[in-house]
C-alpha cells in the first residue's frame, strides 16, 4: 500500500481512515505500597491497518514472532516499541518501527494483535 503521494511529499491522508489511540504501559500506586501496571491513553491519530497475509505474513514472522498486522502513521518524532494501539476492542502491540527511506514521513509499525 503506497501512503506516498506521487510529488513524493506527503503522506496520503485518506488512507489513513482508522482512528486508532495510542498507549503507554505505566506503573500506578497501588494504595499498599506498591504498583501495578496500566494502560493509559496517549493520543489518537489516523493509521491504516493493513493485516498481513500470505509471502508478507511469513517474511515478518521469521523476523519476529506472531507479527500479524502493519500499521502505518504519520511520522512522530518520539514513538517507542512499549507502545500498543488500541482500535475498538483491539490491541495491537508494537514489534518493530520502521522509518521508511529514513524521510520522517511516514513510520510503518509490525504489530501483533490481542483480543
Amino acid at each position: 500500500m503506497n501512503l506516498i503521494k506521487k510529488d513524493n511529499t506527503k503522506v496520503n491522508a485518506g488512507k489513513l481512515r482508522c482512528r486508532v489511540i495510542i498507549q503507554i504501559i505505566q506503573k500506578v500506586p497501588d494504595g499498599y505500597g506498591s504498583f501495578i501496571e496500566t494502560w493509559t491513553d496517549q493520543d489518537t491519530v489516523y493509521a491504516a491497518i493493513i493485516p498481513l497475509r500470505g509471502v508478507e505474513l511469513l517474511a515478518a514472522q521469521k523476523e519476529q514472532s506472531e507479527i500479524t498486522t502493519k500499521i502505518i502513521i504519520r511520522y512522530r518524532s518520539k514513538f517507542l516499541a512499549d507502545y500498543r494501539f488500541k482500535y475498538g476492542n483491539r490491541y495491537f502491540y508494537v514489534e518493530t518501527i520502521i522509518n521508511p527511506e529514513e524521510r520522517n514521513r511516514s513510520l510503518e509499525l509490525m504489530c501483533r494483535e490481542t483480543k
